[in-house]
């Protein structure tokens, strides 16, 4: 009887052992940023430029044409200077969103508070992937095609539906892939 215990409780432990994964190490939320103070050499200056503004769409976002976003070399820890430390620390106090998790330029900084609150739940494919203006844009864009599409019952003007088109088309971009 004791020895089936025994093998029991062997068997268990190397179940348990198994079905534990080694997590590799992940670089944190403030490495990621202090990376970009760092590569973009950003003061205390960008830290008070961040105030919640108001984006609007550009008229023709034809010229807005979707880009890759520019990689960037996180460490896995963060060896900073007095100033830069300053600088990581007010951006994450004044900025705080999931989204800073795939920052890598003071531009996703910026457009990372109104993305968030616009879309708080963009897959981390398109987070990945997409400059965060650009996403904001498609964000603003299918807006502008719903407040549109609601005016189509009083007639829609040819401009208008050529408008709509283009705008799902700058959508469909940013979302095929």
């Amino acid at each position: 009887m004791r020895g089936r215990k025994v093998d029991f409780l062997t068997e268990i432990r190397r179940d348990r052992l198994k079905k534990r994964k080694k997590q590799p190490l992940q670089p944190t939320l403030f490495a990621r940023i202090s990376a970009v103070v760092r590569e973009y050499r950003l003061t205390e200056d960008f830290v008070t430029s961040l105030t919640a503004r108001e984006i609007r769409l550009p008229s023709d976002v034809d010229p807005v044409i979707p880009r890759d976003r520019k990689p960037l070399v996180v460490p896995l820890y963060a060896l900073v200077t007095e100033e830069e430390y300053r600088v990581t620390r007010g951006i994450l106090q004044k900025v705080s969103n999931p989204y800073l998790t795939y920052v890598r330029s003071p531009e996703d900084i910026l457009f990372s508070g109104p993305l968030f609150r616009r879309n708080p739940a963009l897959p981390p494919g398109q987070l990945v992937r997409w400059p965060f203006e650009t996403l904001l844009l498609c964000e603003l864009a299918k807006e502008e095609v719903q407040r549109l599409l609601a005016h189509q019952g009083k007639g829609v003007s040819e401009v208008i539906r050529k408008r709509v088109e283009r705008l799902e088309a700058f959508v469909a971009s940013v979302e095929s892939e």
